[in-house]
Parts: structure tokens; C-alpha cells; sequence
């Protein structure tokens, strides 16, 4: 009988588990920009971080933003959530907690790519922009081909 308990509450606690995984979604982030570049051109574009309802983003989460080409890094940008949000073209005050600070209002916060990395295309070739936030496990990474 205990046996049969033991197994029911490890199944129900499995289930728990993956429904609450299941139902999380972390921020989405989108990045737009031209896919094509010319020489001695400005990177341009921008960087769009959106928070979902159930979203809860400590403000000091940090964030990496680097371009490079042949994987050498050319720039690079850390910065935190709150930074971010704070060049946004909706910046907002996080909310507070007993444990700190946490970004939780829906909605869509944009930066100018320039505001973030000023870099100008040199030379031909293909770059790639990254950007991470580790502590949700989220890396987006896009091709630039320079003319």
C-alpha cells in the first residue's frame, strides 16, 4: 500500500513539474535589421525584448550583445534588463519584491542597434550578431553579409 502511494505522488509530482515547464514561456526577443549591408555602412536596425504575462525578470539579469566576423569578436555590449529597458523607447520602473526587483509588465521594449554597438562595415564578408540572456537560456543569433 505505502508502495502504491510512494508511486501515485512521484507521478503526480512528475506531472506538476512538467505542466509548470510546460507553461512556461520566457521573454521573446526579436531582432530587425537589414540582412544586407554595404561597405562603410552603419550596423543598424534594433533589438526588441517582450514580456509575456507570466514573465518575471530579475532587473539585474545581464544581457551580451557582440558582433563579430571569423569568430573574432569586433564588439561587444554587456549591459543588465534594466539598462535595456531604460533605453527603450518604453522604459519602465520594475517591480518590487521582497527578494529585489523584477520586470514584469507585458509589453514590447525596443532599442536602436546604434544606441547598443556603433560599429561601421569595414570590410566584405559575413558578421553575425549575438545576443544572450543567460539566465533564462535564450540566445539569438543573426547572419549579416556585407557587399
Amino acid at each position: 500500500m505505502k508502495n502504491n502511494l510512494l508511486y501515485v505522488l512521484v507521478v503526480v509530482l512528475l506531472l506538476i513539474v512538467f505542466l509548470m515547464f510546460l507553461s512556461f514561456r520566457p521573454a521573446n526577443v526579436i531582432v530587425e535589421y537589414k540582412e544586407q549591408f554595404k561597405l562603410n555602412e552603419p550596423l543598424g536596425g534594433s533589438l526588441s525584448i517582450t514580456l509575456e504575462p507570466q514573465d518575471s525578470i530579475e532587473k539585474e539579469t545581464p544581457l551580451l550583445l557582440s558582433l563579430s566576423k571569423d569568430d573574432k569578436i569586433l564588439e561587444a555590449k554587456t549591459l543588465t534588463l534594466d539598462e535595456f529597458i531604460q533605453l527603450s523607447n518604453n522604459p519602465i520602473l520594475p517591480t518590487k519584491k521582497d527578494s529585489g526587483s523584477y520586470y514584469e509588465t507585458p509589453g514590447t521594449y525596443s532599442v536602436d542597434l546604434e544606441k547598443l554597438i556603433s560599429y561601421t562595415f569595414t570590410e566584405r564578408g559575413e558578421y553575425e550578431l549575438l545576443f544572450n540572456i543567460f539566465k533564462i537560456d535564450l540566445t539569438i543569433r543573426k547572419k549579416i553579409a556585407v557587399d
